[in-house]
C-alpha cells in the first residue's frame, strides 16, 4: 500500500495484520484515518484475549464484514463522519466536495451509506431546544425574524434563549401552541441532515476501546488511537522491545466489558460536568450511579474475585470507574452544600477496600473535615483520623496529611480521646524540612497579587517576564550551578527508566504486556510491580550499589545509545541535550544515592511519581547537585513535596525551599520559620 504505512512491523508481531494487508491493490494509497481505523479493527479482532467477547455478540463480526464490503470511497466518508462529534450534521457543514469528487458525488455517497445502514437521515422527534441547537446562525436569525424575536441579537445562545422564552409566554390566536409552530418550521429547515447510525457506531467504539485498553489509556495511542498512530509515524517513534505474553482474559465476559464501557462513559460525563462547574449535573449523575455501584459492592462473589486480582486489573472493571464517578459526585455535593449526603457517601467509599484504594487517604480527609463542619464532633473526627492513619492502604503523603490534621485538633479533644491519640505511634509521623532561602524579584507592571501565576521581571536581558521557577533558575546559575531545569522530577524518573530498562520491560511477568503499543507494563504504578519482580529488582539494586559511579555512568550511556527515542512513559529523551549531558548528571550522585532513588521508584512508583521539587540544578565539573522547591507569594509545601524533601535529605542530597518574594511587598515578607513538628 505504498508509503502510507503506520509503523514498521517486525517479526515479533506474529499473527497481527500488517499495513500492507489493508488493500488488495498496492497502487491505492488510503488516507491515514481509514488505514489506521481498519488496521485497529483487524488487529483487535485477531487478539485471542478478546475472542470470547466477539463470539458473545455476532454483531461485532457482522458489522465489520458489512463495512469491508463497502466501496473504499464509502469507507473513507464513513470514517470521516465517525471521527466527528456524534450529532446530527447539516449537509452544508460536510465540506468534503473536493475530496470526494464534487457535490453530486458526495450526495450519492451519503445516500449509499444511509441505504447500507451506516448513516441516519430522518430526524426523529426531538425537543425544541435541541432542534434549535442544530440550526445555523443564519437559520436562527431567519426563524427569529419570522416570529419578531431578537432581530438585533447576533448571538446563537441569545436567539435560542429569546425563542424559548417566547413559546412559554404566548399562544397563537387559534389556540395552537406556538412551540409546535416554531418546532415545525425549525424541522423544515433541517431536511438534509445526517448522523452516524448509533448502534454500528457503538460497535466500532468498542473496538477502539479494546485497543486502547491494552495500549494504556494515558499513552499517545490510548488517548486517541487513530491520530496517535499517525503521530508515531510522523515522529518516527518506536516502542520498547518486549514479548506480548498473557494467559488470561482482560475482561471475563461480554457483559463485564459492556459494563466497563458504560462506567467509563459515565466517568467521562462526570469529569466533564465537574470541570465545567456543572455541579447539579454531577449530583444527578451521582445519585444515578450510586445504586449501580452498591449492587456491585454488595455482590460477595464479585467482590471476592476482584480482591484476588492485582490492583492494575481492577482498573478494567465497572466498579473501579463507578467508584471514581461517585468520588467526583461527592465533590459536587460539597460544592452545592449537601454536606450530610457527602459525609455518608465518603463513609460508603471507605467501607470497601477493593476499588480505588489509593484514594482512601483523600476520603478519610474529607470525612474528618465534614464531621467537624457538619456536626462539630472533634472526637469523632479524631477517631476517624486515627483509623485512617493505621489504614495499610494509605500512602506516606496521605498518612502525613492525616497526622498533621490530628495534631492541629488535639486541643479540642476530650481527655480520653487525647490519651488514645498519645498511644498511637503511627500518629507521630513527621518529616524534616530543607533549608529555606529567599530571593527577591520585581513583579511585572501589570501583575496583580492574588490568585493565579505570579510573574516577575527577569534579570536576564533576553527575557521580559519570568515565573518564580525561572527567576530561581537564574539565581542558581549565578551561584555555581550552570546546569538546571524546571522539571519536577523528570530527570530522576529518566534515571529510573535508564537503569531499570531491562527490568521494566522484562518478559518473565505474564499479563502485563498485552499489546506491542504499550509504553510501560500495565502494573508499573501498582504495588504488584515490585512483588512480581522482587528478585530481579533486588539484584539490580545490589549491582548499582557495588559499581563505581564511572561504571554506572557508562551503563547509563549504553542504555541511552541502545534505546534513545523509544516511546516510554518514564523517559523524556529531550531533557538531556546529549549522552554526555546525561553522563555529567549521573556523575553528580554516589552509587548509594542512586540505589536508594531507584529502590524508591521500583517499590512505589504510583505514589512517588509526583510531588518532586520543582528544580534540579547541577555542576558536572564539581559534581554538585541541588534540588529546589520554589514557592511564590502565598504558596505552601504540599504533603507530597514534604515527603520527597525528607527522603532526599536522608540521602544526603542538598535540598532547599526557595521563597520568591516581591520587592517592597510588606505582606509577603512574613516569617519562614518551620513548624515545630517538622523539625
Amino acid at each position: 500500500m505504498g508509503d502510507i504505512g503506520i509503523i514498521e512491523i517486525d517479526a515479533s508481531w506474529e499473527g497481527q495484520a500488517t499495513v500492507d494487508d489493508l488493500s488488495d491493490d498496492p497502487a491505492i494509497k488510503l488516507p491515514y484515518y481509514l488505514e489506521n481505523f481498519v488496521w485497529i479493527i483487524r488487529n483487535t479482532l485477531k487478539d485471542s484475549s478478546f475472542q470470547h467477547i466477539f463470539e458473545g455478540d455476532p454483531v461485532f463480526s457482522s458489522t465489520v464484514q458489512t463495512f469491508e464490503q463497502l466501496d473504499t470511497s464509502l469507507q473513507r466518508l464513513y470514517v470521516r463522519l465517525f471521527l466527528r462529534k456524534h450529532a446530527w450534521i447539516r449537509r452544508e457543514r460536510m465540506r468534503y466536495e473536493t475530496e470526494f469528487g464534487g457535490t453530486e458525488a458526495l450526495n450519492g455517497l451519503l445516500k449509499s451509506l444511509v441505504e447500507a445502514g451506516f448513516l441516519e437521515r430522518n430526524l426523529p422527534r426531538t425537543s425544541l431546544d435541541q432542534l434549535l441547537g442544530m440550526l445555523s446562525l443564519a437559520q436562527l436569525k431567519d426563524l427569529s425574524k419570522s416570529f419578531k424575536v431578537g432581530t438585533s441579537v447576533s448571538s446563537r445562545e441569545e436567539i435560542v434563549k429569546l425563542l424559548m422564552k417566547k413559546v412559554k409566554e404566548q399562544r397563537t390566536p387559534f389556540g395552537v401552541p406556538l412551540r409546535e409552530i416554531i418546532h415545525r418550521k425549525a424541522a423544515e429547515m433541517l431536511t438534509n441532515i445526517h448522523r452516524v447510525e448509533p448502534k454500528r457506531r457503538q460497535v466500532f467504539l468498542h473496538f477502539l476501546s479494546l485497543f486502547q485498553a491494552t495500549a494504556g489509556f494515558s499513552t499517545i495511542i490510548g488517548q486517541n488511537p487513530i491520530f496517535g498512530l499517525l503521530q508515531l509515524h510522523i515522529d518516527n517513534l518506536t516502542f520498547p522491545t518486549f514479548k506480548v505474553h498473557f494467559d488470561d482474559k482482560l475482561f471475563p465476559s461480554l457483559d463485564a466489558f459492556l459494563a466497563f464501557e458504560a462506567a467509563r462513559e459515565a466517568l467521562d460525563e462526570a469529569f466533564t460536568s465537574f470541570e465545567r462547574s456543572r455541579y447539579e449535573k454531577g449530583k444527578v449523575l451521582y445519585y444515578k450511579t450510586l445504586p449501580v455501584w452498591e449492587k456491585l459492592v454488595d455482590d460477595e462473589k464479585l467482590t471476592k474475585e476482584m480482591s484476588a486480582l492485582p490492583p492494575y486489573k481492577r482498573r478494567f472493571s465497572a466498579g473501579y470507574h463507578y467508584t471514581k464517578v461517585l468520588e467526583i459526585g461527592l465533590e459536587c455535593l460539597e460544592r452545592l452544600g449537601d454536606k450530610s449526603d457527602a459525609l455518608n457517601g465518603y463513609m460508603q467509599l471507605l467501607d470497601q477496600e477493593v476499588y480505588v484504594p489509593h484514594h482512601r487517604g483523600k476520603w478519610y480527609n474529607r470525612v474528618t473535615i465534614l464531621l467537624l463542619r457538619l456536626d462539630k464532633r472533634p472526637d469523632a473526627s479524631a477517631k476517624m483520623l486515627l483509623k485512617g492513619i493505621r489504614d495499610p492502604c494509605l500512602r506516606p503523603y496521605q498518612r502525613l496529611e492525616l497526622c498533621d490534621r490530628l495534631r492541629r485538633s488535639v486541643k479540642q479533644l476530650s481527655a480520653a480521646t487525647r490519651k488514645e491519640v498519645d498511644k498511637c505511634k503511627e500518629a507521630t509521623m513527621s518529616v524534616k524540612r530543607g533549608a529555606t532561602v529567599q530571593i527577591c524579584g520585581r513583579l511585572c507592571p501589570t501583575e496583580k497579587m492574588g490568585k493565579g501565576k505570579t510573574t516577575f521581571l527577569s534579570h536576564e536581558v533576553d527575557v521580559l517576564a519570568a515565573s518564580v521557577e525561572e527567576l530561581a533558575l537564574e539565581n542558581y546559575r549565578k551561584h555555581d550551578f550552570p546546569e538546571g531545569v524546571h522539571d519536577e522530577g523528570t530527570l530522576f524518573r529518566c534515571l529510573y527508566g535508564i537503569f531499570f530498562w531491562d527490568v521494566i520491560y522484562c518478559e518473565s511477568v505474564p499479563n502485563v504486556f498485552r499489546s506491542n503499543f504499550q509504553a510501560a507494563p500495565l502494573d508499573l504504578a501498582c504495588s504488584s510491580f515490585f512483588n512480581s519482580r522482587e528478585a530481579v529488582i533486588k539484584s539490580r539494586l545490589k549491582e548499582i550499589s557495588e559499581l563505581t559511579i564511572e561504571k554506572l555512568a557508562n551503563l547509563a550511556k549504553e542504555t541511552w545509545e541502545a534505546h534513545t527515542n523509544k516511546y516510554t512513559v518514564l523517559i523524556n529523551w529531550d531533557r538531556f541535550k546529549s549522552v554526555e549531558h546525561l553522563v555529567g548528571f549521573v556523575q553528580c550522585f554516589s552509587p548509594k544515592q542512586l540505589e536508594k532513588l531507584m529502590e524508591r521508584y521500583a517499590t512505589d512508583y504510583g505514589s512517588v511519581r509526583s510531588g518532586f521539587p520543582d528544580l534540579t540544578v547541577w555542576n558536572p565539573q564539581s559534581r554538585k547537585i541541588k534540588v529546589i522547591e520554589v514557592k511564590g507569594p502565598n504558596d505552601q509545601l504540599s504533603h507530597k513535596q514534604r515527603i520527597w524533601i525528607d527522603f532526599l535529605m536522608d540521602l544526603g542530597i542538598d535540598v532547599e525551599v526557595c521563597h520568591v518574594v516581591a520587592t517592597g511587598s510588606k505582606k509577603l515578607k512574613r516569617s519562614l520559620s518551620t513548624n515545630s513538628y517538622d523539625q
